[in-house]
């Protein structure tokens, strides 16, 4: 099974973050998944699950929500009704949050979607680096959004992205989710550099958002709370401990985390910096024939050459899985390289490790 971003309005979007990788390339027109490619997806995604017992639809954009209500309402209708097979749909959506209205959330909530919010922070973390068109502020219609689900009794996982204004405010950011129930996040990275490699303004260095991950990390454990979990450290202290780690990032499995975007093309990892590596459509062949494809086979034989020297790692097996293959490609040189992120991340696994040891030997 593999497990894609399925980008339903391709890169259109409301907010205009500066860090997102599809600035400068906004569609002008609004466009959206048509119905035939809409039911191809549900179709042969369906039909490749196997013996898996549960199948699960990655619902992404830009700002997925601008699809309009009536195209995920379509999406319930077509589970339902070329669901065969009985597996258990899971429904999984990523939004800014801001177009939300009781009416939206009724519906995701009713449907059982797993609803994962985009937020930074506090309201002067987050209006720096994600405004609107128009320039102003995302934060008042973000925890607009936010709270109609909690008054519904659900609460969504949320994405914040780690960026120089986050710098020295780990404490805060940490108070401010807790404050307002937010109690399962993911601290994003957020090392852009320019053409010539400096790092951006808005951007950390992979040690500068290490060590907020280590000061985030003694927020957590000493707020000793079970119910609040940090996703990309939890799965860490999973690893350290001998478990299996299953977020994307410390998988190994980046070419199982494919997209496909509004008009059926597939292609590696959304936010993988080189889009040449093309697996066909979703409309025109088997999703199985992808993976027979010249630009699977590149991918494939890329990412692992540059994780060659990754299996001499203590790390590599339980922990890291090579890291985010974004990070082992340079746009500035057009070559791949070391992950930048590889010497910081293991001061992070080893500095986890020993505080996961003194937790429990205390």
């Amino acid at each position: 099974m593999f497990y894609p971003t399925l980008k339903v309005v391709s890169s259109n979007c409301n907010l205009r973050c500066v860090y997102c990788y599809y600035k400068g390339i906004h569609r002008k027109k609004p466009i959206r998944m048509n119905d035939i490619t809409l039911k191809s997806i549900i179709q042969k995604l369906l039909a490749l699950s196997g013996e898996e017992k549960e199948v699960h639809f990655y619902w992404h954009g830009g700002e997925p929500l601008l699809a309009g209500i009536d195209f995920y309402q379509k999406i319930i209708l077509l589970e339902n009704e070329l669901n065969v097979y009985g597996k258990k749909i899971c429904n999984h959506i990523q939004t800014n949050a801001t177009l939300l209205t009781d009416n939206w959330v009724d519906f995701l909530v009713g449907n059982d979607f797993n609803v994962g919010i985009s937020l930074d922070g506090p309201k002067e973390i987050q209006d720096v680096n994600r405004p609107t068109i128009s320039g102003g502020g995302s934060f008042d219609s973000v925890m607009k959004g936010l709270k109609l689900f909690q008054e519904r009794e659900k609460f969504p996982s949320i994405i914040s992205v780690v960026t120089n204004e986050s710098l020295g405010n780990a404490n805060k950011i940490f108070d401010f989710f807790v404050e307002n129930k937010i109690k399962r996040f993911l601290p994003k990275d957020c090392c852009e550099r320019d053409e010539t490699g400096k790092f951006l303004p808005f951007s950390t260095t992979p040690d500068e958002y290490v060590d907020f991950l280590i000061e985030l990390f003694e927020c957590w454990m000493s707020k000793n709370d079970p119910t609040i979990e940090i996703r990309n450290l939890y799965q860490i202290i999973r690893g350290v401990v001998g478990g299996k780690t299953t977020l994307c990032e410390y998988s190994g499995r980046c070419h199982l985390f494919l997209t496909i975007e509004y008009d059926g093309t597939i292609g590696g990892c959304d936010s993988f910096p080189v889009k040449n590596y093309p697996m066909g459509n979703i409309n025109d062949s088997a999703v199985s024939s992808i993976f027979g494809s010249h630009g699977y086979k590149s991918f494939l034989r890329d990412m692992e050459s540059t994780r060659l020297d990754c299996h001499h790692c203590e790390w590599f097996g339980n922990v890291c899985g090579g890291g985010c293959l974004g990070h082992s490609y340079s746009e500035q040189n057009s070559a791949w390289g070391k992950n930048i992120f590889c010497t910081p991340k293991k001061r992070l696994f080893e500095y986890i490790k020993r505080r996961v040891s003194e937790i429990q030997n205390n």
